[in-house]
């Protein structure tokens, strides 16, 4: 059923002598009957094919009938961790494929400027493929073009070389006590965890440590967070700042955590006793300030 502009007006009008058996019937109504018919094939195809990427409305009146295509699309360029949403709306008429589609593009992630030059690529598209079915091919085509703006954008080029380059370091805190200990080292834990560090706190009855491995801007990221959030309670059960942090040592990784180091994690490693948090403490480099009490 589907046809190019050469031979639609040609099946339209057969289709029409065909429908309009009752002469009282308006032309308009039939030509938007034929419209959805004739793509009705296409669209469950696209469907199909995307899916839940895909939602699609028809809206039909007695002197016209649109149909509208909405993609959303999750896409991750090459060799990037991060993920973007890509939106695609097309607006098909009574005419198309003969007449390009109406086609409206939005992707996080980009610029103004790349977002303009994503626009402009995606109208010269659609007029290049104008006068066949084009919906399919301009999906993927949007889609590369996105991704490789994505890729090529200075603030991700430069966010990628950062990463790359960035100093990764560990670094050991001791504190002195935790009245509410399960709030405290839930708190703590979500913020090693939304900071992407590896690590541990150590619980002796005596002794607190925290030990951590990550990037650097990560890590003072932590240490400003435990200084200023409220993360504990004080002796009246009113919630509190930590105002006994100490640093220990902070130095760069010439290697990546190893899995004593919690390279899968944040950890709470419980000791009953100094020989149990030794053991533990060993693969950080902590035994000197553990020996010295």
């Amino acid at each position: 059923l589907m046809c190019g502009c050469d031979d639609g007006s040609e099946l339209r009008s057969r289709r029409e002598d065909e429908v309009l058996v009752n002469p009282t019937t308006p032309p308009s109504f039939v030509s938007g009957f034929l419209f959805l018919l004739l793509n009705h094939c296409g669209t469950k195809a696209l469907q199909a094919i995307f899916t839940s990427e895909l939602e699609v409305e028809t809206i039909a009146s007695e002197t016209s009938a649109l149909q509208v295509l909405k993609f959303k699309k999750t896409i991750q360029p090459c060799c990037m961790s991060d993920t973007y949403v890509l939106s695609i709306h097309f607006e098909l008429g009574q005419q198309y494929p003969c007449s390009a589609p109406y086609c409206e593009v939005l992707c996080d992630g980009l610029r103004r400027a790349e977002r303009e030059e994503l626009s402009k690529t995606s109208k010269h598209l659609v007029e290049q493929f104008a006068g066949r079915e084009c919906v399919f091919e301009l999906v993927q085509e949007i889609e590369a073009k996105a991704s490789t703006l994505l890729l090529e954008s200075p603030s991700h080029s430069h966010e990628a070389a950062v990463e790359e380059s960035e100093t990764r370091e560990q670094c050991l805190i001791q504190l002195d006590h935790m009245r509410d200990e399960i709030r405290y080292c839930k708190t703590i834990s979500k913020w090693a965890t939304d900071l992407t560090l590896s690590g541990c706190v150590l619980l002796h009855p005596r002794l607190i440590f925290i030990a951590l491995c990550g990037r650097e801007r990560d890590i003072t990221s932590y240490l400003q967070l435990h200084r200023t959030q409220q993360v504990d309670v004080d002796s009246h059960g009113r919630r509190c700042k930590e105002r006994l942090l100490s640093v220990l040592e902070r130095k760069p990784l010439s290697a990546p955590p190893s899995e004593g180091q919690g390279s899968t994690g944040f950890q709470i490693v419980r000791a009953g006793s100094l020989a149990e948090l030794r053991e533990a403490a060993a693969p950080w480099g902590l035994e000197p300030y553990i020996d010295d009490r």
